[in-house]
């Protein structure tokens, strides 16, 4: 009676493994969501590039790609992803066609996160003279 029941009891434990295991196998992986984009701080730089920005949002995981977008999207020069809701990047030059209001673009392995207009690219300064041309060698003279 034991030898029987023990293989009574050995099958149903085997049973049960076998339906746990094909639950486990079935069941649908967890799918990571999208990343989205709160705010961008400070909110515009220069096309000649070297602002730092940061990017506060949510689900920066995986991140594979920090842009920003317009008439050619260009990569930030680097970034870090400081946490799931925050990365710093630093802007890379762009072509002038490029000036204007732009969307800042998270792309990770889930999804891209796109928050418009959250960046102005401003033209490159440009300075046309100086006045007065000459002054005293100790300073002083305004400019």
């Amino acid at each position: 009676m034991f030898a029987k029941s023990f293989r009574s009891l050995r099958q149903v434990a085997l049973a049960c493994l076998v339906v746990l295991m094909q639950a486990w196998i079935a069941a649908p992986a967890y799918a990571q969501a999208a990343p989205t984009i709160t705010s961008v701080t400070p909110g515009q730089g220069s096309v000649n590039g070297g602002t730092t920005i940061v990017i506060t949002g949510t689900d920066f995981i995986n991140v594979s790609r920090v842009y920003i977008s317009g008439p050619s999207n260009v990569n930030v020069a680097s970034y870090t992803v400081d946490s799931p809701t925050q990365i710093t990047a630093v802007t890379a030059s762009m072509s002038p066609m490029n000036v204007g209001r732009r969307a800042v673009v998270v792309e990770t392995s889930s999804g891209f996160g796109v928050l418009s207009g959250a960046f102005e690219v401003l033209p490159a300064l440009t300075i046309t003279g100086v006045n007065p041309t000459s002054g005293d060698a100790a300073g002083g003279a305004l400019v």
